[in-house]
């Protein structure tokens, strides 16, 4: 029975307004659900009909057959791998299986169909999709917009934000009551025994449900968590009507972003149809048993049905008003001649600023790139730079980077707060320096000086010394210190560093020392053998 405080909770749900952007959703996801259409109707005309041998007689069915029942439905797994192919194959869409019948859709950048102004591929940014009755349970926000698209001419009624740099975190509680998502995940260990590893399934990035990790060994859930435990927040304590919906956080840590805090923007908030309506409407498309064209249209209907009110995209100042502790991005003022002159709106934005986003009176999303910000994005690099010892691979090809770009003290003017990465990059010209030596003189001693055979060079350094004295013979000009300075600086930079710090184990003193055992044994063997002749004859 419902209580008081539910009614409450419910009430202020029902007084929620829209946001600006639920006139765009709407329209991206009528989109969505047309395409699926089309691939339904193509899928059912072209699907081949059974034959059902009685006795005496022979005669084509239509998919209406009982025996046929779960193939015709438009939930049958063969269609369901129809239309994810087609997905992929016509728009770089990937799916993801996150559960018995649930797959996480996001876009492929590198696929050959992506295109990034297709309405079906902006929705696909982060979307999970209930197969059984075709329903979206999770949502992240769309892709935005060409910004060459928007024409600020003809802006009525439009919003202006702070773009910040962070992490899209989808906060979705109601997953935890969905019995169709994985909630663990198992793996077969080297001992070849079954491991269970749960999935927080509440949290989600965009291709990950349970979140991941990128900068530190924290996940973008733990830094959620924290950035809401800083302003005493618990997310567990939201009235439950409230926990039916779906958050959508821009997570900023200044360990893992260029930022000046650590702190969760709300920036999108759904509701979404609920499964007994889609099942409903799922349940009148199954009804449909022949395939002509008035069918075709009365299916065009039904998934129009479908799709109505599949999401809402609801207002995040309301939001934020029953719960202040969900931040939101900062708003400039809504003035057309400012966006018109969008060079003087960002040049004063510090670089902590990403840019501004622009919502149109369509509710359509669009960013102006702040030129400050991307310049320190360029000389940070999209490498983990966090000081831990996972990250070290990664900083050591920052160092060499910017070390080629000349760009080692602007870094470390934006980033070095407390000197720590200034002592990581002597660190590392201090260990070039001494692998520097280490290669120099085992060239000197086996090519020029030859008081040691090349066989002697360790497996690691070897390749290295041939190449060298491939550089001497081509230029006939003696090897130098900084000629090997300059040669290693020019390999692969992850070849360098498993020289420097993992070397592979050099087994030659293994294979001689085994080579000379077993000689040793192969000889006592024989000694002993005709020791035995010995003793026989006589």
């Amino acid at each position: 029975m419902p209580t008081q405080n539910s009614d409450i909770a419910t009430s202020k749900l029902n007084n929620i307004k829209k946001h600006y952007s639920d006139k765009y959703i709407q329209k991206l996801v009528n989109d969505f659900y047309q395409f699926i259409c089309d691939l339904y109707i193509s899928y059912r005309l072209n699907k081949p009909k059974t034959k059902n041998t009685s006795v005496g007689n022979v005669e084509e069915t239509d998919e209406e057959d009982e025996e046929d029942e779960e193939e015709k439905t438009i939930i049958s797994e063969d269609f369901i791998s129809h239309f994810m192919y087609q997905f992929f194959k016509l728009k770089g869409i990937r799916r993801k299986i996150v559960g018995k019948n649930m797959f996480l859709l996001s876009y492929d950048k590198d696929h050959i169909n992506y295109d990034p102004d297709d309405n079906v591929t902006k929705l696909c940014r982060h979307l999970i999709l209930d197969t059984s009755c075709l329903r979206i349970v999770s949502l992240g926000i769309p892709r935005r917009n060409n910004i060459n698209n928007l024409d600020t001419s003809q802006l009525v009624n439009f919003n202006v934000e702070i773009q910040y740099d962070g992490s899209m975190v989808i906060y979705n509680p109601d997953l935890e009551n969905n019995s169709r998502i994985y909630k663990e995940m198992e793996y077969t260990n080297d001992n070849d025994e079954i491991i269970k590893n749960p999935i927080d399934v509440i949290f989600s990035t965009r291709n990950k449900v349970g979140t991941s990790n990128f900068n530190s060994e924290d996940t973008f859930k733990i830094i959620c968590l924290r950035n809401f435990e800083n302003l005493q927040f618990d997310l567990n304590k939201m009235e439950n009507e409230f926990k039916s919906l779906t958050y959508v956080f821009n997570v900023m840590d200044q360990t893992e972003h260029i930022s000046n805090d650590n702190v969760n923007l709300l920036v999108g908030c759904y509701q979404f149809k609920s499964e007994e309506q889609c099942s409903t409407a799922c349940q009148k498309i199954n009804s449909i048993t022949n395939i002509n064209p008035q069918s075709q249209k009365l299916l065009k209907v039904m998934f129009q049905d479908l799709q109505c009110s599949m999401v809402s995209s609801l207002d995040l100042s309301s939001i934020a008003s029953f719960y202040p502790e969900m931040k939101l991005p900062k708003k400039l003022d809504n003035d057309k001649t400012n966006i018109n002159q969008s060079t003087e709106l960002l040049k004063d934005l510090p670089y902590t600023y990403k840019g501004i986003t622009i919502w149109d009176q369509e509710g359509a999303r669009y960013k102006l790139s702040n030129s400050n910000f991307e310049k320190i994005r360029d000389l940070r690099g999209n490498l983990p730079i966090n000081l831990s010892e996972c990250n070290n691979k990664s900083l050591f090809t920052v160092y060499l980077r910017l070390k080629s770009e000349d760009n080692i003290e602007l870094f470390l003017s934006y980033f070095d707060k407390d000197k720590s990465y200034k002592g990581k990059f002597v660190q590392f010209k201090k260990d070039i320096q001494q692998f520097t030596d280490l290669v120099h003189q085992w060239y000197l001693d086996t090519y020029v000086l030859k008081n040691k055979v090349k066989d002697d060079i360790p497996n690691y350094i070897y390749p290295l010394c041939f190449e060298l004295h491939g550089i001497y013979m081509k230029n006939q000009t003696p090897i130098q210190k900084k000629d090997v300075l300059n040669y290693l600086y020019s390999i692969d930079t992850m070849s360098l560093y498993g020289r420097i710090y993992t070397p592979l184990p050099d087994n030659k003193n293994q294979k001689e020392s085994k080579g000379t055992q077993e000689g040793k044994e192969s000889q006592e063997g024989q000694e002993e053998q005709e020791g035995q002749k010995g003793q026989e004859s006589s």
